[in-house]
């Protein structure tokens, strides 16, 4: 589950998509990610790399991700060690679910109460009649 505080919407992901998010975490370039995941999964690898890179641009266009540094360029897909041992699946392009039905309540949260002077979380100031 992916929750964007900021704009009130939640995100889920499926297997695939979950294997890729991990890898966006530990920072792994998009030649990183489409290696691991076409050693992990059976399919067409042109496949594979258009979904991953769909993927890639749908949480960037959501303001899930950003680029760090050329950490999501391409590269030469060296360096990624998966486990021969494990049984391949067969590949099923990644899917982002984005949901707002409970935008209303997430946007009450106080986080969104900052001053930019001042940070959060800042006391308010109760006025005195």
């Amino acid at each position: 589950m992916i929750v964007s505080l900021d704009k009130g919407t939640y995100y889920s992901l499926d297997r695939v998509g979950a294997d890729i998010w991990n890898l966006i975490e530990q920072e792994s370039s998009v030649g990183k990610i489409v290696a691991a995941i076409a050693q992990q999964f059976t399919g067409d690898s042109e496949l594979i790399e258009s979904s991953i890179k769909t993927l890639i641009a749908q949480l960037q266009a959501e303001e899930l991700i950003s680029p760090v540094g050329a950490n999501l360029g391409e590269d030469n897909f060296t360096g990624v060690s998966i486990e021969s041992k494990v049984i391949k699946e067969e590949f099923v392009p990644p899917v982002l679910q984005k949901y707002s039905d409970m935008q209303e309540l997430l946007m009450l949260d106080p986080i969104h109460e900052v001053d930019e002077a001042e940070g959060w979380p800042q006391k308010k100031e109760e006025s005195v009649i």
